[in-house]
C-alpha cells in the first residue's frame, strides 16, 4: 500500500478534516484493504496531489502549520510554485451559505488582474 493511496482514502473518509486524518495516522490504525484504497483513488473526478508527492506545492508545504494532506485542484498546479505570482487562499465552510459565497465572489472580482 502506498502512502499516497492511504492519504486519498482518509481525505475522502474524513471529508478533508485535517484533525481526523492526522489522528488516524498518529494512532497507526490499520488501514483498509488495498482494494478499497485503489477503488477510492480510481473514483476521483479531480486532479490531486498529496503531501508526500514530489509536485506538492512548496508554498503550501512550508508556509502552513497544517497543510492539506490531499490537495484537489483544477488548472496548472505548477503556478503555485512560481515566485513571480501572488497567491490568494480562500478558506471556508464546505456548506457555505449564499451570502458567504456572494461576498467572496465580490471580493475576488475587486482584485487587480495581476
Amino acid at each position: 500500500m502506498k502512502a499516497e493511496e492511504l492519504l486519498i482514502y482518509l481525505s475522502i473518509k474524513f471529508e478533508g478534516r485535517w484533525e481526523d486524518i492526522y489522528s488516524f495516522i498518529k494512532k497507526k490504525e490499520n488501514p483498509p484493504f488495498e482494494e478499497e484504497l485503489t477503488s477510492c483513488k480510481n473514483s476521483l473526478k479531480y486532479k490531486y496531489v498529496t503531501l508526500v508527492s514530489e509536485d506538492y506545492p512548496s508554498v503550501l508545504k512550508h508556509s502552513l502549520t497544517s497543510p492539506p494532506f490531499v490537495l484537489y485542484y483544477e488548472g496548472d498546479l505548477s503556478l503555485l510554485n512560481e515566485e513571480k505570482y501572488k497567491h490568494l487562499t480562500v478558506v471556508g465552510s464546505r456548506n457555505a451559505c449564499l451570502y458567504s459565497k456572494n461576498k467572496v465572489m465580490s471580493l475576488i472580482e475587486e482584485l487587480p488582474e495581476n
